[in-house]
């Protein structure tokens, strides 16, 4: 936290955590493994810009990339940045947001430790006749739930991919899947597991294999739509949630991301990387999140079997 108690984050296009910003790093975004946010996206330079803390705010400096940085869609060498501005490198969009905190430090408190406190609020408004405190109440209300709602990323994030973690990957499956069963559409859930992952670690270090854990994710993240949820599910294993998606539709979307993956990784780890997936939908049988999650598995088992780098379903 900076000495004014203000909080810096990126916010991604897609539907990934926020990105916080610390006043005292500096960093690199690009393709390269060794950039602290790294984007895959194919139009993004290697080491594409740098943003960095000066004199009070944040600055985003082009690294003479190949397609150039803008901010607000106006292309830039460089540019101090306000809240709400939007960088784009290549294809990848961030909004940029500056935050006031209280004073009072971190909160042990979750999005949904909340929900009890929404209700008893819910219950004290209903209850009021029009007055200004009512009108009070109701800018409280709306104040909270902004607070609350910027806790998701800190609360869900996982630190080394930048995806959503399981907690959060539990939390939506509970959501999507009520919502599927109730009006009866459909749910797809991928499962998706780095091949002989082990070898990264045992071969070049635990560095390479958290970096291509981190690549493979960002690749994933990148290349899903932005209603998906993209999730590290534990380990290696990435789990993304396809709300209104069939199986057909999953398993589209699942060949797509391998092929992508298998082409892009490479090229930024030097290294061959691949994944298996496994595609499971709701349907007759399917109606809890425990049975979507167990015909996912046991699609991914049968990619595994079939000889790896393949989509099981």
């Amino acid at each position: 936290m900076s000495k004014n108690n203000l909080v810096y984050y990126l916010t991604p296009e897609s539907n990934a955590p926020e990105i916080q910003l610390f006043p005292n790093e500096i960093y690199l975004m690009g393709r390269s493994p060794h950039c602290n946010i790294l984007l895959s996206d194919s139009a993004v330079s290697r080491e594409h810009a740098k943003l960095f803390f000066r004199d009070g705010a944040f600055a985003l400096v082009d690294l003479n990339s190949t397609n150039g940085s803008k901010v607000n869609d106006i292309p830039i060498d460089e540019s101090i940045l306000d809240s709400l501005d939007t960088l784009t490198l290549g294809r990848i969009s961030f909004t940029f947001k500056v935050k006031e905190v209280s004073p009072g430090g971190k909160t042990t408190l979750t999005p949904d430790d909340t929900k009890i406190l929404d209700k008893d609020l819910d219950q004290i408004i209903e209850g009021m006749e029009n007055s200004p405190a009512k009108e009070k109440l109701l800018a409280f209300q709306s104040t909270f739930n902004k607070k609350k709602k910027d806790l998701i990323g800190l609360a869900y994030g996982d630190e080394l991919t930048g995806l959503y973690n399981r907690r959060y990957f539990d939390r939506e499956l509970e959501i999507e899947i009520r919502r599927a069963v109730r009006y009866n559409r459909p749910l797809t859930l991928i499962m998706v597991d780095i091949d002989h992952f082990k070898k990264f670690n045992d071969t070049y270090g635990h560095q390479k294999g958290d970096s291509v854990l981190r690549t493979v994710g960002t690749i994933l993240k990148e290349n899903s739509r932005s209603s998906d949820i993209v999730c590290r599910y534990g380990g290696e294993e990435i789990s993304i949630l396809l709300p209104e998606q069939d199986t057909k539709q999953g398993i589209i979307a699942a060949e797509k991301l391998r092929l992508v993956l298998a082409r892009e990784a490479k090229e930024i780890e030097d290294v061959e990387i691949t994944a298996s997936f496994g595609v499971g939908t709701t349907g007759p049988g399917i109606q809890t999140g425990e049975e979507l999650i167990s015909k996912s598995d046991k699609a991914l088992y049968k990619a595994k079997k079939s000889g790896r780098n393949c989509t099981g379903y």
